[in-house]
């Protein structure tokens, strides 16, 4: 098991204190709300037992009194003194360019991605208007049910041309991308 724990600094401030063992949650409430600026208490407390329950699970802190009882007090376990309690909020530096190149990467993967599937939808769209022509031949009686369907067809090769340029404009902003 990992030595440390991710947590609201704040949290780890308060609960961290020697003098903080056999608490109650809205001891632990009050005690976080004083040394917040500002904060609605009800969404605190709420904020507060779902800490409290990881801390739990965790195996820090072990809980007496009924199951569902309002008035449980909470005792620091053996554990938690052997554990680190880490702000959650420092995080390994992230190297700005390298974020910056997975993420155009992963754009222009997803625009390809897309372009493709365009591409195919319009081929389809192509011979969905080219055999309604040939069906119009056949079947000149049809027209009415047959021009219509064509024209739909037309329309959505006519979307797919649109989106499928849109695509290759924003490729090309890549070095290299032939359209």
């Amino acid at each position: 098991m990992d030595k440390s724990i991710k947590m609201d600094p704040l949290l780890i401030n308060v609960i961290g204190q020697e003098s903080f063992n056999n608490f109650k949650v809205p001891e632990l409430r009050d005690e976080y709300l004083s040394q917040k600026e500002g904060g609605c208490p009800a969404e605190c407390r709420r904020y507060i037992y779902k800490q409290v329950l990881r801390l739990i699970k965790l195996g820090l802190l072990e809980k007496k009194g009924a199951k569902n009882s309002h008035n449980a007090v909470y005792k620091k376990t053996k554990m938690f003194h052997e554990m680190e309690l880490v702000n959650k909020e420092d995080k390994e530096p992230i190297i700005e360019e390298d974020l910056t190149t997975n993420v155009s990467q992963n754009y222009y993967s997803i625009l390809e991605d897309k372009l493709k599937e365009y591409q195919v939808d319009m081929m389809s769209a192509i011979g969905e208007s080219e055999e309604y022509i040939q069906l119009l031949n056949q079947f000149p009686d049809m027209k009415p049910e047959l021009s219509e369907n064509y024209h739909l067809a037309r329309n959505r090769s006519s979307k797919l041309l649109g989106q499928i340029k849109a695509i290759k404009t924003m490729l090309s902003l890549r070095e290299g991308y032939e359209t």
